[in-house]
């Protein structure tokens, strides 16, 4: 049986001293992601269309672009003990074929990178169930 997924919408970053949350909404629920705080700001240069000092997805946008790859989608899969847990979805096309290779990532830096490709981002009903709603 196959879970039923939600495509998920940013609705905003925010920014405290300790922390920051990807605030992410699934129909009429929202819930939060969290993650440091510099993390956060980068987030948010990528929103404002003000990248600053290259930092690891950078990097990784470099590998990318060097080998073809492309980000087809970003699933939130699964939560456990307040831990969310994420797949990026790759794809290598050359010649009549395409390759996909799924890869473990942190929330986090999937987001990142799925909101700096506009890459579409999917949660598990096990994930909108599990969240308890963020209230602004």
């Amino acid at each position: 049986m196959t879970e039923k997924m939600h495509k998920i919408l940013f609705s905003k970053v925010v920014q405290a001293s300790n922390y920051s949350a990807f605030i992410l909404r699934a129909g009429t629920k929202e819930f939060a992601i969290y993650t440091s705080p510099t993390t956060g700001l980068h987030i948010e240069n990528i929103l404002d269309g003000k990248p600053k000092r290259p930092q690891t997805h950078s990097f990784i946008d470099t590998i990318f672009d060097g080998f073809s790859i492309s980000i087809k989608k970003v699933i939130i899969n699964d939560v456990k003990d307040n831990i969310y847990y994420s797949k990026i979805l790759l794809s290598k096309s050359s010649d009549e074929t395409e390759d996909i290779l799924e890869i473990d990532a942190r929330p986090s830096d999937s987001l990142l990178l799925a909101l700096k490709h506009d890459t579409e981002v999917l949660c598990s009903q096990k994930v909108l169930d599990y969240s308890p709603a963020y209230i602004d």
